[in-house]
């Protein structure tokens, strides 16, 4: 995209940046702006701001204190407050990203207008001239692009607003990063149906819902890669991230290959950070991943599919051990799969709902799923078996299957995830028989099912922590259970006794008391920290390869 290298650095040259030829090397990034930097909870996901993400852009050294506030503008952040408080923090070596002019342009508010070219630009200069008395780096936003398409071609929406944040920031003599542009060009190339991507378009109780203001977690992670370089282009924050390796998928031959093996085959044994994304199709073809710190990133989870059909007895009729009998078999760490399907529908053609794995590690820790599903036909769906040090995360993951259908060994943290049982014996599994510390911790997770489906049970010694869980009125009032064999050799030791916690359980129908509170309301706040003993923090990873997969969106964009 020629044209957009010559916007960019327009909007570098037009910020004055003679005083800025070395980095500023701030320590603290301050944001004062609106709902579309501000920061949300959990409870409102995928709602997010481009302010809540930016740190996962850098390193250590830097942190981003979002003071964004949703509904505001110029004049009302000021006027409630909030200003008052940005002057209490900030200070000398700070950076502060100001960005308004979604709701000042707002007539009937009275409370939030104020006219562009007056007003509104003596609202914003006093953002300006307080950071500069604090000694701290004031650099100007414009706001960013509502989604508003006519006959494919993406229309203006906030008047002469843009335009007063560039005279302002010519005339103070101060950074500008024109976000307005920048987002211009990056939602105008992703065209009217795919960019509703990056903003809030979803499905609702009463009906869909279209928000082309508020951005989805991939756009706030876009738009906050677009604020990060326009900051490294104008020596204000030099990002620190190192771009990894990039294959790309694509079945019609526009990627660098074909097929994902390919993919991995193509890169070798080294182990430094790769992406391979994966395009939309079904990919019938297992997966032999040897190679530490690869994620596979798919386009969504109904989009992307990584199919065979593979029953574990007969694979193991002529070999020795499981490499090789599950779609995704594994003999590495610090692998991630997002925003994809994983399919091994044998029982589902066959009938046969014995043993069949999609996922199967053999080796290896620190396996990470988000936005994925795994589906089996038949018994462990999911089986990350490391007993020694074996760390697994799963988030918003969906699971289905059999018996022991997800059945970690070692240490395992599943959140806003859902299970659902097709029968047999049990839905989830754990062996933790290595050390008393290992546990599977599911929290806001459903479980559903056939009619008469249980909920766990564990052959070995094993702890589970249940937390604010779902539970359909399907599932049968048979309480987690240790399984008892015949065969002497087929029984373990029961060092640690039954370990089963619950907490804030949601049972429709009938309830049963074993699903009773019996922790405290501290000890259900456990974390992945706590689960992994501080020695694993996939929740930064995960933030950290979001990024680096948007760096890598706008890479046309962002010199």
């Amino acid at each position: 995209m020629p044209r957009l290298r010559s916007l960019f650095s327009i909007v570098v040259a037009m910020a004055g940046l003679f005083f800025l030829a070395a980095p500023v090397l701030a320590q603290t990034l301050f944001i004062a702006g609106d709902s579309t930097a501000s920061a949300y909870g959990p409870e409102q996901y995928p709602r997010m701001g481009w302010g809540q993400v930016l740190r996962a852009f850098y390193g250590n050294d830097i942190e981003v204190i979002d003071l964004a506030k949703s509904g505001r503008s110029a004049k009302s952040y000021i006027d409630e407050g909030f200003f008052a408080e940005l002057e209490r923090q900030i200070s000398q070596g700070d950076v502060l990203l100001i960005q308004f002019g979604h709701n000042d342009q707002k007539v009937n508010s009275p409370e939030r207008y104020a006219a562009a070219d007056t007003a509104f630009k003596e609202y914003l200069g006093k953002y300006v001239s307080m950071a500069q008395e604090k000694g701290a780096t004031p650099v100007l936003l414009t706001p960013i692009v509502r989604r508003k398409f006519v006959d494919g071609v993406l229309q203006p929406t906030h008047g002469q607003y843009p335009q007063a944040v560039r005279e302002l920031a010519t005339e103070a003599g101060v950074g500008l990063i024109d976000m307005n542009a920048l987002s211009r060009q990056l939602v105008s190339g992703l065209g009217e149906q795919e960019s509703k991507a990056i903003y809030l378009h979803l499905p609702g109780a009463d009906g869909p819902i279209e928000d082309n203001t508020h951005f989805s977690e991939r756009g706030a992670y876009v738009m906050a890669a677009l604020v990060a370089g326009g900051l490294d282009a104008l020596h204000v924050v030099p990002r620190k991230q190192d771009p990894p390796t990039f294959i790309r998928v694509e079945q019609d031959g526009s990627g660098d290959v074909t097929r994902i093996q390919d993919a991995i085959d193509l890169l070798g044994g080294s182990d430094e950070p790769a992406l391979v994304l994966i395009g939309a199709g079904l990919f019938d073809e297992k997966l032999f991943i040897t190679r530490d710190n690869i994620a596979f990133v798919g386009t969504g989870r109904d989009r992307t599919i990584i199919k065979t059909t593979q029953l574990r007895a007969d694979w193991r009729e002529n070999h020795d051990d499981d490499w090789g009998a599950a779609t995704v078999n594994i003999k590495a760490s610090d692998i991630s799969f997002m925003r994809l399907q994983v399919l091994n529908d044998y029982g589902i053609l066959h009938g046969d709902n014995s043993h069949q794995f999609a996922l199967r590690l053999m080796e290896g820790s620190r396996i990470i799923t988000e936005d994925s599903t795994f589906i089996t036909g038949g018994a462990d769906t999911v089986s990350l078996w490391n007993k020694q040090d074996g760390m697994y995360y799963h988030r918003r993951a969906y699971f289905e299957g059999y018996t022991d259908f997800v059945c970690p060994r070692g240490w395992s943290y599943i959140t806003d995830s859902e299970f659902y049982s097709r029968g047999g014996a049990a839905t989830i599994w754990h062996d933790g028989q290595l050390d008393e510390s290992q546990k599977m911790v599911i929290k806001n997770s459903s479980f559903d099912g056939v009619e008469n489906f249980i909920l766990g049970r564990r052959q070995y010694d094993a702890q589970y922590y249940l937390v604010n869980n779902r539970y359909s009125a399907a599932m049968a009032d048979v309480p987690i259970f240790r399984v008892s064999y015949e065969d002497p050799s087929s029984r373990r030791p029961n060092l640690w006794g039954d370990r089963y916690y619950f907490f804030g359980s949601v049972k429709q129908g009938r309830p049963y008391a074993w699903l009773d509170d019996n922790i405290s309301a501290e000890a259900a706040r456990i974390t992945p920290g706590q689960t992994f003993n501080g020695r694993w923090d996939p929740e930064t990873k995960l933030t950290r390869l979001k990024a680096q997969l948007a760096l890598y969106e706008t890479r046309d964009i962002v010199p």
